[in-house]
């Protein structure tokens, strides 16, 4: 199979994304190499023997060993092996040969290595439990000021907590039809109720993680086809700015950020016509750096945005699955399924 960042010099106009199990796999090996190197950095191995490499390489060293050689012919042997010099030559050579410092040293040159460790994890989920502690089922404000879930906008669904659940190592957001009265915020009258015609599941973070810049993904499982978006976004506390990482839907991959100042310039592309998507699971990555921001799909990248950067505080991060119209002929219940998600901020090191 090509590799992602050959395909478009290949076939320019087209976005060719790898293998999800590829993504993951290589996911897997630099956690496994980034505990190996952590760990034998911890054990002072690694210092220890850079700082041998130094004293074996200084001229006073030298001096010592050329000197500990001109005792007489007799002692000459005895006399050498008992010095300190000895000793730590012998050491020295033996941790070249370390097949564990040999590694160690061989991952801190490599340049891929590097990216990967640059990256520190702040927050994670493998959903092997529902941790109320990290998750709200409902919009931020409706927590906040209602202690209740709420709708806005056109939103078609009201999100309940009954349509969230984790099972087998894996979060699960249910859409369903259902007719319930619930309450709606209406910009003219406030909260007011409505009756609504189905519900569905939401989680978000806005009360235990919130940030500024750094790495964001999430493993999610997309159909074939479907009337509703599956999304993974980013928002604040007035639902601006909203970044969408992922949205998925009946256009297909959408993926932008929409800065909600009035008069200030938009990212208006949103659908991604150059990306398509059979159904399965996928990795979707948002990198937000102080002068860029990058989405990719199990590591291609699908598009870079560097103007009309949003000004904004840290958000927190939200998975949702609903539509603003009418589903239509479609299966229900619909699931949609997210195996992890992970957060990391940029890592500073030597």
């Amino acid at each position: 199979m090509l590799d992602c960042f050959m395909w478009p010099f290949l076939f320019p106009g087209r976005i060719r994304i790898r293998s999800t199990r590829k993504a993951e796999n290589e996911r897997m090996k630099f956690r496994e190499d980034h505990r190996f190197f952590t760990a034998l950095k911890a054990s002072g191995l690694p210092d220890r023997y850079q700082k041998l490499e130094e004293k074996i390489g200084s001229d006073d060293f030298n001096i010592r060993c050329r000197q500990l050689r001109k005792f007489s012919w007799k002692r000459k042997a005895e006399r050498w092996k008992e010095s300190e010099a000895f000793h730590d030559l012998r050491a020295y050579r033996r941790l070249k040969k370390d097949p564990e410092l040999r590694r160690y040293y061989e991952l801190k040159k490599d340049p891929v290595f590097y990216q990967y460790r640059s990256w520190s994890l702040t927050f994670e989920d493998h959903f092997n439990t529902f941790e109320r502690s990290k998750w709200i089922t409902c919009y931020y404000a409706g927590e906040r000021f209602l202690q209740a879930t709420y709708g806005v906008g056109r939103d078609v669904q009201l999100f309940i907590p009954d349509n969230v659940r984790v099972r087998e190592g894996h979060l699960y957001l249910e859409f369903r039809q259902q007719q319930i009265n619930g309450k709606y915020w209406d910009p003219r009258w406030g909260i007011i109720t409505k009756d609504y015609g189905y519900t569905s599941g939401m989680v978000n973070t806005a009360l235990s993680f919130r940030q500024k810049l750094g790495r964001f993904e999430v493993k999610l499982e997309i159909p074939a086809d479907s009337s509703l978006d599956y999304c993974f976004w980013l928002t604040g506390d007035r639902f601006y700015p909203h970044i969408n990482i992922v949205k998925f839907g009946s256009k297909g991959y959408e993926a932008g950020c929409f800065l909600g100042n009035p008069g200030e310039e938009q990212d208006v592309e949103q659908l991604k016509r150059k990306v398509r998507l059979k159904s399965g699971f996928y990795i979707f990555t948002f990198d937000w750096l102080e002068d860029r921001m990058i989405w990719k799909i199990n590591d291609c990248v699908v598009k870079t945005l560097k103007i009309h950067l949003p000004d904004a505080p840290a958000l927190y991060a939200c998975l949702s699955l609903g539509t603003t119209e009418e589903p239509g002929e479609v299966r229900l219940p619909e699931m949609m399924k997210v195996e992890w998600v992970r957060f990391y901020t940029k890592n500073k090191f030597d």
